[in-house]
C-alpha cells in the first residue's frame, strides 16, 4: 500500500468523522435557543471536513468518449425549450393557459418532426469538413494531401 493511498484513506476517515460532528453541530444550532461557542466553532470549521473528504476521494476512472445521438438530443432540447417557455409564460401571465398549452403542443409536434427528419438524414448530420483548398468535403471524399 502506497503512502498516497494511506493518506487518502486517512483523509477520508477524518473527513467523515468531522462531517458527522459538523452535522451534529448543525442540529444543535437549529434546536438550541442559545448554542454554546463550541458549536459555533464546529460550524465555522465545517468546510474543512468537506475538503478532507474531497481530498480523500479516489479519482474517477476515465470513461470512453461518448458521442450523443442527434436523433435523441435535438428533439429533447426542442421539447425542453418549449416546456421552459410555457412555464415562464404561465409564471408571468397565469391567465394565458391556452397559449402555454399551444406552445407545449407545438414543441411536442416539432420534436416529433425533428426526430423523424434526423432519423432519415442521420448520415448527413455531423461536423463540416473542408479540404486544403477550402472546398467543402462530403462524407465520402477524403482530404487530399
Amino acid at each position: 500500500m502506497t503512502i498516497l493511498r494511506i493518506a487518502r484513506r486517512t483523509s477520508l476517515l477524518l473527513g467523515s468523522l468531522s462531517c458527522g460532528a459538523w452535522l451534529f453541530a448543525v442540529y444543535l444550532d437549529h434546536t438550541m435557543a442559545d448554542p454554546p461557542d463550541a458549536v459555533r466553532q464546529v460550524l465555522d470549521a465545517g468546510i474543512f471536513a468537506w475538503l478532507l473528504i474531497i481530498l480523500g476521494a479516489e479519482p474517477a476512472p476515465a470513461k470512453p468518449h461518448w458521442n450523443p445521438d442527434p436523433a435523441i438530443y435535438g428533439p429533447a432540447v426542442l421539447f425542453a425549450t418549449s416546456l421552459v417557455a410555457s412555464f415562464l409564460l404561465l409564471r408571468s401571465e397565469p391567465d394565458m393557459k391556452g397559449a402555454a398549452l399551444a406552445i407545449t403542443l407545438s414543441g411536442v409536434i416539432g420534436a416529433i418532426l425533428l426526430w423523424r427528419f434526423v432519423r432519415s438524414h442521420r448520415d448527413e448530420i455531423g461536423e463540416a469538413r473542408f479540404g486544403p483548398d477550402g472546398r467543402l468535403l462530403g462524407p465520402q471524399d477524403p482530404p487530399k494531401p
